[in-house]
Order: structure tokens, then sequence, then C-alpha cells
């Protein structure tokens, strides 16, 4: 990935960008085509290595990934407004991560019931069963991640 501009903003520390993962809600994926450029906001999963999203069988967003699997992503770990008189002494704080991968569509069973339970950890501690037909008819995509950069403002 590119060198940041900030250093000073810059989060080097890997465990300190798992964590703001770990402690997000939402994953924000960009996908372009053809110089059209599509971003979707998604629940979703990871392991430290890969990010996992559920989908529709059918829909844009597959449309893009099957036409160009690299996609850029984000997450916000922590928001906070500072609010003031004027503008230049207004502003946010906050702890980000930004990182890009290569999408693949699930097809094995046993992938897909893997990606499909780090997704359901992410938001909850117990062991949530499902069915094999929703398994079946759930697609599951992993995004393999080749890099990240973690960013704050404080």
């Amino acid at each position: 990935m590119e060198e940041m501009r900030r250093k000073d903003r810059e989060i080097t520390d890997r465990k300190v960008i798992d964590g703001i993962i770990a402690k997000a809600d939402v994953l924000h994926l960009a996908m372009a085509y053809k110089n059209v450029p599509y971003v979707v906001p998604l629940s979703f999963g990871y392991d430290g290595k890969s990010i996992y999203f559920h989908s529709a069988g059918k829909g844009l967003k597959l449309d893009f990934i099957k036409k160009n699997p690299n996609v850029c992503f984000e997450f916000v770990g922590y928001v906070k407004y500072k609010k003031a008189m004027t503008s230049c002494d207004a502003g946010t704080k906050f702890l980000s991560v930004i990182g890009r991968g290569r999408c693949r569509i699930l097809a094995n069973a046993a992938e897909k019931k893997k990606g499909l339970d780090i997704l359901l950890r992410q938001y909850t501690k117990s062991k949530v069963k499902y069915s094999a037909a929703s398994l079946l008819a759930t697609t599951i995509v992993k995004i393999s991640i080749t890099g990240l950069k973690g960013k704050k403002r404080w």
C-alpha cells in the first residue's frame, strides 16, 4: 500500500489494527469496473488474515466482484466529534483501517461454513445454528487481505 502522508497519524501496530477491526460494526467495501466505482456497507467477519461477508446469490456487488475481484475496504472503530465555535477549531477524533484485497466467491461447503462461522462470531459470542439448506442458499465471499493501514487522530 502507498505511504501515508501524515506519518504522525499512522498506526503500525498490527494488534491495534486488529483491535479496531474487531470492534467495528460495518465493513465499507469499494469495488470498481470499467471506471465505475461502487461502495456498499456490509456485515463481516475477520480472522486476522481474511474478511468474510455474505450476500444474495445475485446482484450488483457480485457482478462487480466477478468482473474485478480487487477491492478496497474501510473500517471505523471510534469516532468522536469536537464541536467548536469556528470551523478551524472543529474536528473529528477517530481510529480507522483501510485495506486492499482480492475477493473469491466460495463454492465449497466447508469453506462457506468456516466463513459464515467467522462472520457470526463478529457479532455474537453464542454459537448460531443454521441449516445446510440456508448455508447452500447463502453466498459467502472471502477477501484475502493484501494490505492494511491504520490511522488515528486524537
